[in-house]
This record gives C-alpha cells, sequence and structure tokens, in this order.
C-alpha cells in the first residue's frame, strides 16, 4: 500500500507493516461475497496515526481501477473501519479487492449501511 502525505511524500507500507499495528476482525456482508465474510486487518484510525494523518479531515482512497472514494474524518473516529488484509483468515487476494480494503462493520453498526458508505 503506498500513501501519499500532506508534504507530497510517499510511504510504502507493507502487509506486515500494517498488521503489526494490530488486528480487528469484521463479519460483514458486502456486494462483492455471497453471505458473511470476516475480514481482518489493522484499524484505519491506527494506520492513520501510523503514518501521521490521525487529524486529517478526510482521505482519498485510490483504488488500483482508478476509483477514489473520499472517507471523512467521523468515519475512522466514530467507529471502527478497518484497513482489511485477511479474508477468511487468507491473505487478502484480488477475488477479495485486496490486497487491502477498506471495510465498515456494516453487521455491529447498522446505522452504516448507506450507498454512501458501501461506495467506500
Amino acid at each position: 500500500m503506498i500513501v501519499r502525505l500532506v508534504d507530497g511524500q510517499e510511504r510504502m507500507l507493507t502487509v506486515s507493516e500494517l498488521e503489526a499495528l494490530g488486528t480487528w476482525r469484521v463479519r460483514t456482508v458486502s456486494p462483492w461475497e455471497q453471505g458473511q465474510i470476516v475480514l481482518e486487518g489493522p484499524l484505519l484510525r491506527d494506520v492513520l496515526a501510523h503514518v501521521g494523518l490521525g487529524d486529517a479531515t478526510h482521505i482519498l482512497v485510490r483504488s488500483h481501477d482508478g476509483y477514489a472514494p473520499v472517507i471523512p474524518h467521523e468515519d475512522w473516529r466514530d467507529y471502527p473501519v478497518i484497513l482489511a488484509t485477511r479474508a477468511d483468515g487468507r491473505p487478502l487476494g484480488h477475488r477479495h479487492k485486496g490486497p487491502t480494503r477498506i471495510v465498515y462493520p456494516l453487521l455491529e453498526h447498522p446505522e452504516l449501511a448507506s450507498p454512501d458508505r458501501h461506495a467506500r
């Protein structure tokens, strides 16, 4: 994962480095899988604090295909949003939108199940 910092510098974070920040498990549903899936990874707030962006008002996340949603600070401050690195205990591959993926805890917090958050 590459993070572009406020000063324009880029920082590469490996999956090992991300997982060293601690991992959370989120059982959720998504439009990309059938049924429930267990995703694991560090809290997004911990990743952002690790790279000095914990107080940012928002972040822009760009996927391999160019999709670039904006995630507001309130999402990672108020909820245990994770940067998933594993699906059902295995490294997150392309089948599960990997190698990393932003995951909202939709089953634990049904109020998050909105079209704008699904898009993030």
